[in-house]
Parts: structure tokens; C-alpha cells; sequence
């Protein structure tokens, strides 16, 4: 609410977000920080930034103007900037709780392609004769033949190539592509991590 009274009365008084951060001696950044409620001002800095808007503190907190304007005290502005940066808190908890459950279901998915990769990979490179039930591990140089046999009701003789040949270099490249994506996601549930 704070975020977006700063912003309507900053438009309505014709003010870039350079501007007000010169009026009130802070940087661009501190502006934009308080209208995408990333940060909450200060009392004392809220006291400047209405005068400089011309709108009072209660206005500029959301509240109805009451028929005698009041000062308002520090310490009640203090404890409503209080009550401001708790709700900005929970605010970024639940977005750092959101964000790392997110993280933990892709590496999750991530981690089982990984798997199935791999797999894929390792059976790329084995060849079964499937007339003498041999598993062999094919080299890239080998020549792979087909096995002749008879399938059942079939006339003839029929060829049944099992395997393939060369080096499975898109299973390879999709194994290291998983392994890199998990890593990062390994990283991003560490950042996101509750400090103490």
C-alpha cells in the first residue's frame, strides 16, 4: 500500500524517481526500492518524503484523512513502519519458501532425466545377439550384423538389427546437460536457504 501511494503521489506531483531521490538527498535506486516495496522508508524519511509530495504521513500510509489533521508522533509512525517491514518480511519469506520448493521439484525431475540418460547412454553402447542370447559391449569400431532367426509365423529368415553404431553423442551431450542443470539447482536451494 505504502509502495503504491509513493508512486501515485510522486506521478501526481510530476516527479521523476530522480527527482524525489534529489529532493530527499538519496539515490534512484532507494526510490525504486520503496515503490516496488522491496524496502520500507524510515520514519524521519517518510516525515520529508510527504512534505515534498505535499500529502500528509496518513495519506501516504493508506489511511482516510480525519477532519483535524493531527500530527502525527514518531513513535506511532515508528510502530506502523514496524508493522510495514513485518509484512515486507513475511512477504519475502514466502516468496524465498515458494522459490526454493520450485527448485527442489526441478532438480527432482532434473535429477531423474539424469538418470534416465545415463541409461540411455550405457545401453546405447551394448549390442545383444539375440540368436545366441550374447550381451557384448560394442565398441564405436565395431561392425554390428544382423542376427537372422525366425519370428514367429514368419516365412522366412528375417534380419533384426538390435543396436547402433558410433558413439551416442546426444545421450552423452543430454547426460552432462542434466548434470549441469542439477548442479545449478543444487546452488539455487543453497542460496535460498534461511540465514540465521
Amino acid at each position: 500500500m505504502l509502495n503504491e501511494n509513493i508512486k501515485s503521489y510522486r506521478k501526481k506531483n510530476g516527479l521523476s524517481q530522480e527527482d524525489l531521490a534529489a529532493k530527499l538527498n538519496v539515490v534512484r535506486q532507494t526510490v525504486s526500492k520503496w515503490e516496488t516495496g522491496l524496502s520500507v522508508p524510515d520514519a524521519e524519511m517518510l516525515i520529508r518524503l510527504a512534505e515534498v509530495l505535499n500529502t500528509s504521513v496518513n495519506s501516504l500510509l493508506g489511511e482516510t484523512e480525519e477532519s483535524e489533521p493531527e500530527k502525527i508522533s514518531l513513535t506511532k509512525l515508528s510502530q506502523k513502519l514496524e508493522l510495514l517491514t513485518v509484512q515486507f518480511a513475511d512477504h519475502n519469506e514466502k516468496h524465498r519458501k515458494r522459490t526454493r520448493i520450485t527448485l527442489v521439484i526441478l532438480l527432482v525431475i532434473t535429477l531423474f532425466l539424469l538418470i534416465q540418460s545415463v541409461i540411455v547412454l550405457c545401453a546405447a553402447s551394448v549390442t545383444v545377439d539375440v540368436s545366441s542370447t550374447n550381451v557384448y559391449f560394442a565398441e564405436p569400431s565395431d561392425e554390428i550384423t544382423p542376427s537372422l532367426g525366425i519370428i514367429g509365423g514368419a516365412d522366412g529368415p528375417t534380419a533384426i538389427l538390435i543396436a547402433t553404431t558410433g558413439f551416442p553423442w546426444f545421450e552423452l551431450f543430454l547426460s552432462v546437460l542434466f548434470l549441469v542443470a542439477s548442479v545449478l539447482l543444487i546452488i539455487g536451494i543453497v542460496k535460498t536457504k534461511r540465514k540465521k
